[in-house]
């Protein structure tokens, strides 16, 4: 082995200690599993399996990550309707002392979260149906129980701490996660791709050289027309999963978080070290001073839009916020603005539309009008731009050199919230945004800090 394999070995070594649930938390998370699954035992009828899943059961969590998700297994011929009527009633039931709550939360159907906090549990009760293969699926969250049993019969003790490793590497750059806030590897993506590269360091390796399109198939299964398979998914980078083939396991992994992933596993590769493995590290003293410190070095603008949001679950807000954002950023473009970045985020019951952008005031611009052929329409044009200072054509097309609606970037956010098509979407109203420049408000200062340096670390 050379020089730095043997130093990326000591990395991984040092960091697994810190990140490895100990001997007492495995004990205690044990302890939380049995007292749930006993106390559902009381209330689920015997033809319905209860079965422990997610990362706790497959030896995959992270160090913190105590959380149970356990799931009720209909038998096959359930209905959807009947499933999730029949999961949310026992979840609910979980709930007895008046210290205990629980949340409706939503995956393809809705499922429950109940904090029995005078156990100091907080759990995931989700219905499904049993299932012994992935013809049989009837919904997304059938095919759980099939990956927790192939990554425990398919992965060594060895190779599920090297998941660990993995997800922590790409938690450490901001890309790990399936929400669409993340759009990243999420765990069990994690969990394969060690299955199929059989350790970190080949997979790094991989990375470092990856073409795309490409095409991962189960090391133990035949491989497919390429082609064809590109095809199917419709998509550039697709992980074929060990249990159903008609399924992408990286189908949420966006072209950013990929590029991201090819990056870091190069500098890793080249520089074996803690601080590589990390990268821009998080420091809470530093997040007040930081905006100010961003704007002064960087001679750049910040706008945010800060707005209410209701109290629903971030799956259901985070996508409209996505939407809002990008409608907003169209808007500014069409109104020839740059925006070099925005970010996005909640926090306290806050909505943020951050928006990155150079120094910029338009007195005028050019305004697109009519094709000249089209003489109706030449003729209203002009009538609404009696200020123009002037006409110009572009090929067959016409522009008016007049006064911009909006000079400023602020001017253009204070027009999107008189304009109920931009700022209203669903659960999203920005009539009532705070608009604000170059700042953030104290209690969002740690969250913005957050956003900025998961966004800009490598």
């Amino acid at each position: 082995m050379d020089k730095k394999g043997i130093l990326l070995n000591k990395v991984f070594d040092k960091i697994l200690k810190d990140i490895k649930p100990s001997d007492i938390e495995n004990k205690s998370i044990i302890s939380n599993i049995n007292t749930v699954t006993s106390l559902l035992k009381k209330i689920v009828p015997k033809d319905v399996e209860i079965m422990v899943t997610g990362s706790v059961s497959r030896g995959t969590n992270l160090k913190g990550n105590s959380d149970v998700d356990i799931f009720l297994l209909f038998k096959t011929g359930t209905t959807k309707e009947s499933l999730t009527k029949l999961g949310l009633k026992y979840g609910k039931a979980l709930v007895r002392s008046k210290t205990d709550r629980y949340e409706i939360k939503y995956a393809e159907h809705p499922y429950v979260r109940v904090y029995l906090n005078a156990l100091g549990i907080k759990a995931d009760i989700v219905p499904a149906l049993k299932i012994q293969n992935a013809e049989q699926i009837a919904t997304a969250v059938d095919r759980t129980p099939l990956h927790t049993n192939f990554i425990n019969e398919k992965l060594t003790s060895k190779q599920k701490d090297e998941v660990r490793l993995l997800k922590y590497f790409l938690r450490s750059h901001g890309i790990y996660g399936a929400e669409s806030k993340t759009s990243g590897f999420s765990g069990y993506l994690c969990e394969v791709l060690i299955y199929d590269f059989s350790s970190i360091k080949k997979l790094l390796n991989w990375a470092c050289s990856l073409e795309l399109p490409t095409v991962i198939y189960p090391k133990d299964n035949e491989e497919s027309n390429h082609e064809e398979v590109l095809k199917k998914f419709n998509s550039d980078f697709v992980v074929i999963d060990p249990v159903d083939k008609n399924r992408n396991v990286a189908a949420v992994v966006s072209k950013e978080s990929l590029s991201k992933f090819i990056f870091i596993s190069r500098k890793l590769l080249e520089n074996p070290s803690v601080e590589q493995f990390f990268g821009l590290k998080y420091y809470s003293r530093e997040s007040r001073t930081y905006i100010e410190k961003f704007i002064k070095r960087s001679d750049l603008e910040l706008y945010s839009l800060i707005f209410d949001i209701p109290d629903k679950s971030e799956e259901i807000l985070w996508p409209q916020i996505k939407k809002v954002s990008g409608i907003i950023l169209d808007y500014l473009k069409r109104n020839e603005f740059t925006v070099y970045f925005s970010l996005q985020w909640t926090c306290n019951k806050k909505g943020v539309i951050l928006f990155v952008a150079p120094k910029q005031k338009l007195g005028s611009r050019f305004f697109k009008g009519p094709d000249v052929f089209n003489k109706k329409g030449i003729d209203e044009f002009i009538k609404s731009h009696k200020t123009a200072m002037g006409f110009i054509f572009s090929g067959t097309r016409l522009f008016a050199l007049d006064t911009s609606y909006v000079s400023t970037l602020e001017d253009a956010l204070i027009k999107i919230k008189k304009d109920k098509q931009i700022y209203s979407h669903k659960d999203i109203n920005l009539s009532k945004a705070l608009i604000l420049k170059n700042k953030v408000p104290k209690e969002l200062s740690e969250s913005a800090y957050y956003e900025f340096i998961r966004t800009l670390s490598i």
